[in-house]
């Protein structure tokens, strides 16, 4: 898990990232100062975004989840306007309330044919 409040990461010039090997959870304050982000890149060994995680991150443009997320809490991507890409993998097993919501240039959201209606139905407002 990256540690609540990290301040070390907490760089305001980075723009892409990847989360690497052995982080097992994004919990909502990690990349509280990251406003510059456009690209997020996150591990398998990763397995839940937290609530409000990168919420209203103006400049964020892509995410690649790979297989390994299983949750996405509520909020998580809510009001990144500029979100085009999205890619969830096909392990996700719950998607928090509006974790999508006002992501209103997405373009391209990629989720696996076998993702449970019941998962799926919490990216009906994705870009209201």
């Amino acid at each position: 898990m990256i540690g609540d409040n990290v301040t070390a990461i907490s760089v305001k010039t980075l723009t892409s990232i990847t989360i690497g090997d052995g982080v097992t959870s994004i919990p909502a304050n990690a990349f509280k100062d990251c406003k510059n982000l456009k690209s997020i890149t996150i591990s398998n060994s990763v397995k839940s975004i937290s609530s409000n995680t990168f919420k209203n991150f103006k400049k964020l443009v892509t995410v690649k989840m790979e297989t390994g997320v299983k949750t996405i809490g509520k909020n998580a991507f809510y009001g990144c306007t500029k979100l085009k890409n999205v890619t969830i993998g096909k392990n996700v097993t719950s998607i928090g309330d509006k974790a999508f919501y006002k992501c209103t240039s997405l373009t391209k959201l990629t989720i696996h044919p076998r993702l449970k209606p019941s998962v799926r139905k919490h990216l009906a407002d994705v870009r209201s």
